[in-house]
């Protein structure tokens, strides 16, 4: 008879006591330090532990009120250390209208320190406003417009191109002893400069749609021979022609003198 063979019991590896209690006792220490650090967070988010004491103001500030500031992010500030939502912050301290950027950190153990750039302003917007150098507008409180700033209009969605073009012009304009206090494009299209030449008086200029450029070259070339030949202040020049300029200036009895002036190869000379 055939005898059947026990295949061999496979035994499971021995572990050893010592080395089981060690592996025990460290699942328990870890289990242990991982509530402890959830109970330590949960501990530490209430305002009432490790409280903001002090919100502190870094920057040139020369428009911007602090306390304005202050007042904007008042009422996010009053969490902990930990909690304070640093977005909310920011985002309250841009809302402002003389703030461009704002950094926001934290300074171990009770403060938070705001970073603030202020915009610059580069002329006065329509009656109410300020545009900077890149065409953003923004609105302030009417006393903190400066009115020795020079004044841009035009439509608010051109307000870049407006900006881009007063400062493209502003320092040849200068140089010609005319500066610009007033900057202005119609919803045409048409541009207009209130100027002051050097010796204070005032000068309207129209250049129209087409030809800027071309143009204001031509009154700047031929400005000189005006002021030369003027009999009195001029009060319009229009270039809103092929080769030449019209000029109105005020009469005696109050009428407006108007000439026509030629600026082709020839020279400057009356119509």
């Amino acid at each position: 008879m055939e005898r059947l063979k026990r295949k061999p019991t496979q035994l499971l590896p021995r572990i050893g006591m010592p080395r089981l209690l060690f592996r025990l006792l460290s699942l328990g220490l870890l289990a242990a330090a991982t509530g402890s650090a959830v109970w330590v967070w949960l501990q530490y988010q209430g305002p009432a532990v490790l409280p903001l004491r002090v919100v502190g103001i870094d920057g040139q500030l020369q428009h911007l009120r602090r306390g304005d500031l202050e007042a904007a992010v008042a009422a996010h500030v009053q969490e902990g250390f930990f909690t304070v939502d640093m977005q909310a912050v920011r985002e309250a301290a841009e809302g402002l209208a003389w703030v461009r950027t704002v950094a926001v950190r934290r300074v171990w153990p009770d403060t938070l320190v705001l970073t603030v750039a202020e915009q610059t302003p580069l002329a006065r917007w329509g009656d109410g406003g300020i545009i900077t150098a890149n065409g953003r507008l923004f609105f302030p409180r009417q006393g903190e417009i400066s009115r020795a700033l020079p004044r841009l209009d035009g439509p608010r969605d051109s307000a870049g191109e407006i900006a881009a073009r007063y400062l493209a012009i502003r320092d040849r304009l200068d140089a010609a002893g005319l500066r610009i206090e007033a900057m202005g494009m119609d919803r045409r299209g048409a541009w207009s400069l209130h100027l002051r030449d050097a010796a204070g008086d005032a000068l309207d200029v129209r250049l129209g749609r087409h030809e800027f450029d071309g143009r204001l070259q031509r009154l700047i070339r031929v400005y000189p021979v005006l002021r030369e030949r003027r009999s009195g202040p001029l009060l319009m020049v229009d270039l809103r022609y092929a080769n030449g300029l019209a000029v109105s200036r005020p009469e005696a009895a109050g009428a407006l003198e108007r000439q026509a002036w030629d600026a082709g190869p020839r020279g400057v000379q009356a119509a």
